[in-house]
């Protein structure tokens, strides 16, 4: 089944902060425009986070938006009233109270943010290197508005057209500073230097002779023009470095200088410049040149394009509803965090491709994951089937048992040869007519969201069962309020999945849940399993990890050297402790109704 084209509504947030600089606003200006170019309805938020914080006064801002009455974007500064579906933030590090004001109302993307509520971010986009623990969806200078790429040229034999940076504030007067060092140390000549005086400098003093740009519109598509640049960590320098031009940054703290070597770029310290560094950096094409091959060799991503293509889905728990919370995990196309009220994981999807449950998913896709298609292994599924229909049956004996996402039915084949009446559905067209035609077993073409036990000629059942298949939607409390009310008074519900506390996760969340496929939109523990089928009227009577690889809880090279009776010793013990405490990677849990279905399921 294939997704809507996503059009969002676009709220974009900028800093506009005294001591934050005016990057964050031109990138957001930037961003805003080609977000409304692509026809997509945007608007730019200028507003306070808190009392507390300083504004840039609308003069000092006015001449930022010298290019942005056609841009087709709103200017607020009030966003009580607006509706919107995507909230994008570039504030640096957004206040948590702030923060909750729009998170409650949309999904919330943050470009390069850091601080405590990165965590909490639905999708982060870091553009430039950084120093956090937390890693984002997606890291990449790719994103920068770059500047088109000059044709190569050869490298100056001396350096004689300077360009000095410190962006539209300045507040630690960095431009002042290293003008005056580098004159005074006879490295350069007035001549030779121009510098950029931002809106904001509230110390406008440029020695004599140095050449001045007051704000240019477009610095970026002027930075080839130089042989050298002098900046702090931050975007002119990484366009410079695009644009094939050296740079050497001076940077306002010991924060920025750490970011600056965790870049690789070279730098001459904070605060007064370490001209014996400078003079060996000048003479050095090995200490200099590295960066600029480093960043100039990629192609540029526009970043409205990219955000644009995202398809988020998921923004409030599939089981019970509740908003969502802290993100545990991330990849470039989910984010997961775990409920704090139904305790399930969720996954908030991002990735506008649906998976095509046709032919292929059983057969070649199938073949890829298990060296057999799904077909080649039905008599092995069957067998398992066997068991769980024993299972089953020493709740229920024998009666109407509805299997849901049958596939080709192997499932179907072990209950009726443990005395079912077996019916199928399947959301593969091809699957239940194979069913059909092949087993002769009743079965429906269709989404579970649409299934009706009167499609099947049939009021209700005695058991219904999902193998791997809960995981699969998109949001439960209507198909667990389905199940419920199919079922008789005394039925079983049976469903396997993934398990979130088995051993994979509890050695690896990044390759457990980085392996998860798109299409798991929850992950299951027995615990927030019992829990939420209690819920919805029924009482679990087992739960069992039925498969435990033993290798799974070693390090692979100290399993590798099990031999003999130790290995033999080694699986016993895993796989008694494996099933006793519920390790597996997957389990199955059997549950019986004891009363009609109580939870309110209206929409999520």
């Amino acid at each position: 089944m294939s997704r809507q084209v996503y059009k969002p509504a676009v709220l974009v947030i900028p800093s506009i902060a005294e001591g934050n600089g005016t990057g964050h606003l031109k990138r957001c200006i930037r961003l805003a425009g080609d977000l409304a170019a692509l026809g997509i309805r945007t608007s730019l938020l200028l507003v306070r986070t808190s009392r507390k914080e300083r504004l840039f006064s609308p003069e000092a801002l006015e001449p930022l938006f010298q290019d942005s009455s056609a841009a087709g974007f709103n200017i607020l500064t009030d966003a009580s009233g607006i509706d919107f579906d995507l909230c994008i933030f570039d504030m640096r590090k957004t206040p948590a109270d702030f923060f909750h004001r729009f998170s409650d109302r949309a999904f919330c993307i943050g470009i390069d943010e850091g601080g405590r509520m990165r965590e909490y971010f639905d999708y982060l986009i870091d553009i430039l290197p950084n120093l956090e623990e937390i890693p984002a969806n997606i890291n990449s200078v790719k994103f920068l508005n770059l500047p088109e790429k000059p044709a190569p040229r050869p490298k100056p034999v001396k350096f004689s057209r300077i360009l000095i940076s410190f962006g539209g504030e300045d507040r630690a007067g960095l431009t002042k500073t290293l003008t005056a060092a580098l004159i005074e140390g006879g490295i350069f000549k007035p001549a030779d230097l121009t510098a950029v005086r931002g809106p904001m400098f509230k110390d406008s003093n440029i020695p004599d002779g140095i050449r001045v740009l007051d704000s240019p519109a477009d610095l970026g598509a002027m930075l080839a023009d130089y042989d050298l640049v002098f900046t702090m960590f931050g975007l002119t320098c990484f366009e410079a470095l695009y644009s094939r031009v050296p740079v050497i940054l001076f940077n306002p703290s010991e924060y920025h200088r750490a970011l600056t070597l965790r870049a690789g770029i070279p730098e001459i310290g904070t605060g007064a410049p370490e001209i014996a560094v400078l003079e060996h950096l000048l003479d050095s094409e090995q200490e200099l040149y590295p960066a600029v091959e480093k960043y100039s060799a990629f192609s540029p991503v526009n970043p409205a394009e990219y955000i644009s293509g995202l398809s988020p889905d998921g923004r409030t728990c599939r089981v019970c509803g509740a908003v969502r919370g802290r993100i545990i995990f991330r990849t470039e196309k989910s984010s997961f965090y775990r409920c704090g009220s139904c305790g399930i994981v969720n996954m908030i999807s991002f990735s506008p491709d649906s998976v095509d449950y046709g032919t292929d998913y059983f057969f070649e896709d199938y073949k890829k994951q298990y060296g057999r298609t799904y077909l080649e292994d039905f008599d092995n599924i069957k067998a398992f089937g066997l068991r769980r229909c024993g299972l089953i049956n020493r709740r229920v004996s024998g009666g109407r048992l509805l299997d849901t996402g049958c596939g080709y039915g192997p499932f179907l084949a072990a209950a009726s040869e443990s005395g079912f009446e077996p019916f199928g559905i399947d959301i593969s067209e091809n699957a239940a007519a194979w069913v059909s035609s092949e087993l002769g077993f009743r079965t429906a073409a269709c989404a579970a969201e649409d299934f009706r036990p009167e499609m099947l000629g049939v009021e209700k059942f005695d058991a219904l069962t999902m193998w791997y298949v809960i995981e699969h939607f998109g949001k439960l409390p209507g198909i667990l309020s389905g199940v419920n009310r199919m079922l008789r008074p005394g039925g079983v519900f049976a469903f396997s999945s993934p398990n979130y506390d088995g051993v994979s996760r509890r050695r690896s969340l990044t390759g457990f849940l980085g392996s998860s496929p798109t299409d798991h939109y929850t992950v299951w523990s027995p615990k927030t399993a019992r829990k939420i089928l209690s819920e919805y009227g029924f009482r679990t009577f087992r739960i069992c990890c039925p498969v435990i690889h033993p290798e799974r809880f070693f390090s692979p090279g100290r399993y590798k050297r099990f031999r003999g009776p130790v290995k033999r010793i080694a699986d016993l013990l895993v796989s008694i402790a494996g099933r006793i405490f519920l390790l597996g990677d997957t389990f199955e849990i059997y549950a019986v109704k004891k009363t009609d279905n109580k939870v309110n399921t209206g929409e999520i």
